[in-house]
């Protein structure tokens, strides 16, 4: 498949999370977050490991749509929540039509550019999953697979941070080229010690007193998951090659 081929695991920990045996994650109901440089692969292994866990016996699995510039589910512009259940095997521009109707949540952030207004992406960011939360009654009965952005710089970089505290995920699972150098790649590793050593967008910049002191608390809290990286040994050098041979394989 073409994840295989684009994905080298790096270490028997990350073998272990793609093998055929899904009980753990299924019963610990993980909140997994794919994150990466753009066309790293995160959405082809988001819809690969969901797949997965189909095949393993789960009915459900909830997908937070996190990037507005390339949706998955919905409309450019938007960040969704959507409950599937059935494997994703078409690529984003049929399932916006096919899961239309399973979207359980989402909101506009006006924009397929977050860099344009970034505290309104992460206002919306963080109604959209405290809505979520509310309405799972603060617990989960199925894994939720987040997508992330591919801007791994700056204020990409910051966002993600904040992200990351306020789901507080289970998994993180990153992405990156084989070249250390390359500028899509995160400067440092979303490992959990960087994590809670980093300040997020929330800390760079002034933003609305209600939402400060909203976010200024959860940086107080130090999160912790299982830190999963991946390596993609497949680039194109031109992004418009990647984005013909990503909608190919998934045909």
């Amino acid at each position: 498949m073409f994840v295989l081929i684009l994905l080298t695991f790096l270490d028997q920990t990350t073998q272990a999370i793609f093998e055929p045996n899904y009980s753990s994650i299924i019963q610990q109901v993980a909140k997994i977050v794919f994150c990466g440089g753009k066309n790293a692969g995160k959405s082809s292994s988001l819809r690969y490991f969901a797949n997965l866990l189909f095949s393993a016996g789960l009915k459900k699995v909830h997908i937070f749509d996190c990037d507005p510039g390339q949706t998955e589910f919905s409309p450019p512009g938007q960040i969704s929540i959507v409950q599937i259940s059935q494997p994703l095997l078409n690529p984003p521009f049929v399932n916006v039509v096919r899961f239309n109707s399973n979207i359980i949540l989402s909101s506009s952030v006006a924009s397929i550019s977050v860099n344009n207004n970034p505290d309104l992406y992460l206002i919306n960011f963080r109604h959209l999953w405290s809505s979520f939360l509310q309405l799972q009654e603060s617990s989960f009965s199925h894994p939720v697979l987040i997508n992330t952005m591919g801007w791994t710089q700056d204020i990409g970089y910051y966002l993600l941070i904040d992200m990351l505290r306020f789901i507080k995920p289970t998994h993180v699972i990153e992405i990156k080229f084989n070249n250390s150098e390359c500028k899509d790649n995160f400067t440092f590793d979303i490992c959990p010690q960087n994590v809670n050593n980093a300040s997020g967008w929330s800390l760079h910049k002034r933003v609305e007193e209600t939402l400060k002191d909203k976010l200024w608390s959860t940086h107080s809290e130090t999160i912790d998951y299982k830190y999963i990286k991946l390596s993609n040994v497949w680039r194109s050098s031109k992004s418009k090659i990647a984005k013909m041979n990503r909608v190919k394989a998934q045909l």
